[in-house]
């Protein structure tokens, strides 16, 4: 199978946030996309909540942009819906220097 045939679901924070996580895992060849209603594919704190919920029931995998402290995460600590840490590398100078802005996107 071609990964790069399709796309899977990055839950990205909502539109008021600044986050460039959809477009760094674009450019890093990780075939992920956003469909939330913000600007940068991002969704509510309450309905992030929802999607990790519904993908824990379901045992779907799930990717997404989180911080830490919060509850959730500790919600699932030493469970098989364990948060799982992706650290991404730091981007260049001319990578950081070329982001638009979220009004550009």
């Amino acid at each position: 199978a071609n990964p790069f045939a399709c796309n899977g679901h990055i839950s990205n924070v909502q539109c008021d946030w600044s986050t460039f996580a959809i477009p760094q895992a674009h450019y890093l060849g990780i075939p992920v996309k956003g469909s939330g209603t913000g600007i940068a594919g991002g969704y509510p704190y309450a309905r992030m909540v929802e999607i990790y919920n519904a993908a824990n029931y379901t045992k779907s995998n799930v990717l997404f942009y989180w911080f830490t402290p919060d509850t959730t995460v500790q919600e699932f600590i030493g469970t098989d819906a364990e948060f799982q840490r992706v650290l991404l590398p730091p981007s260049t100078t001319k990578c950081t220097e070329s982001r638009v802005t979220e009004e550009q996107r």
